[in-house]
């Protein structure tokens, strides 16, 4: 094979190799593109979904009513495990 198309072969290699890469970063750019508006559109579907609360000013319901969040021993640092350990002493 001659020299010169050896070279426009590999040419015409290394041009489809740019194109593809080219179609590749634009597929991956639209991807993430559209995972970023699902993201925002499921953020903002949750928030549209809280309710509001509808107790006259003032009034709580022991429904409203604020709640202890109880949380696992493997879960919990160091500090809320020495304060609940000071707590236990007292």
């Amino acid at each position: 094979m001659p020299l010169d198309q050896a070279l426009d072969l590999l040419e015409e290699a290394v041009g489809l190799g740019v194109k593809a890469s080219s179609l590749i970063e634009a597929d991956i750019e639209e991807q993430t593109s559209a995972d970023q508006t699902a993201a925002e559109e499921t953020s903002a579907d949750q928030t549209s979904a809280v309710s509001v609360d509808e107790s006259p000013i003032g009034q709580t319901s022991a429904e409203h009513a604020p709640v202890e969040q109880q949380v696992p021993e493997h879960q919990k640092s160091s500090d809320d495990l020495h304060q609940e350990s000071s707590e236990n002493l007292r």
